[in-house]
């Protein structure tokens, strides 16, 4: 069996960051350390880099730029061509979709209990918060 593959949620990159002790940290230690496959698409990716410009985080330049260019370097990056319109409340929830779709990912971490976890699963992808994911890679 290869490595889990994943796609995290803006909300668990940005708790990884700002969340030392969390979950969505250690899910992102597995990343950094080669033991989980994180992919992400441009359209993700701009996501983060402006979520983190957001002045409630108060984030410092560096870090950010630091955890840009280490998420460039870890993530394998994927090209949707499908595009999915499913999410009509939050269009940008479903460019993760497409990401998790096209890279055929085992699971999609997410924060998001409105529009995300509800869904359980798409196209054979496991949509859960980190937590249960912990848990489940825990007993792998």
């Amino acid at each position: 069996m290869g490595k889990t593959k994943v796609v995290l949620d803006t909300n668990v990159l940005i708790s990884s960051l700002l969340k030392p002790g969390g979950k969505a940290r250690q899910i992102y230690r597995l990343v950094l350390r080669g033991k989980i496959k994180l992919y992400i698409s441009k359209p993700l990716l701009n996501e983060v880099e402006r979520v983190l410009e957001y002045p409630k985080f108060e984030i410092e330049k560096l870090q950010k730029e630091l955890f840009l260019k280490t998420l460039k370097r870890v993530a394998v990056f994927v090209y949707p061509r499908q595009k999915i319109d499913l999410i009509k409340e939050d269009p940008p929830d479903n460019r993760l979709l497409e990401c998790a779709v096209t890279a055929q990912v085992d699971y999609l971490v997410s924060g998001d209990s409105t529009h995300l976890l509800p869904l359980k699963h798409f196209q054979g992808v496991k949509i859960m918060n980190p937590s249960a994911f912990w848990n489940i890679y825990q007993e792998k």
